[in-house]
């Protein structure tokens, strides 16, 4: 991925997850996958330590 391109990447991922948890709010999304949340931000780490 070119460099300039990151940061817009980053920030839709961000824009991505705080949807996610607005609508969560909401109770239009409910379900036990919500316990495991921060796995994503484990994995986001993991990419970031590899790559």
């Amino acid at each position: 991925m070119s460099e300039n391109k990151r940061p817009v990447f980053t920030g839709l991922i961000l824009i991505v997850i705080g949807l996610l948890f607005f609508l969560n709010n909401f109770g239009y999304l409910s379900g036990d996958i919500w316990r495991f949340w921060p796995l994503i931000l484990i994995i986001w780490g993991i990419k970031k330590l590899v790559y």
